[in-house]
């Protein structure tokens, strides 16, 4: 996945690769300044937050992740890897659990 911090308008969002192909959709609300990009069938592309130096990721992400279906620690990371290097694309590649 990558992500991106934009200062200007101070959001940060994922991006899911495999799933940004697919082309249309719309976006959902759930709260708490979260948006998520979904296709038509309502597979997650992309979640954003707004004016995530105001927000704990670690309060807001996990719900949303369970249920859209996302991996709430790789999503977090990757903001929190964008949020380290502001207006940059990051790539984050996070793998099953090393147990």
């Amino acid at each position: 996945m990558w992500a991106l911090y934009c200062t200007r308008s101070d959001a940060v969002q994922v991006f899911i690769p495999d799933e940004w192909a697919n082309t249309g959709g719309y976006t959902e609300q759930p709260g708490g300044g979260v948006l998520v990009d979904v296709d038509h069938g309502g597979v997650p592309m992309g979640v954003a937050v707004m004016e995530p130096l105001q927000v704990d990721l670690t309060r807001v992400i996990p719900g949303v992740a369970h249920d859209f279906g996302l991996d709430a620690d790789a999503v977090i990371a990757a903001m929190r890897a964008a949020l380290a290097a502001p207006d940059r694309e990051v790539t984050i590649d996070v793998r099953g659990t090393a147990a």
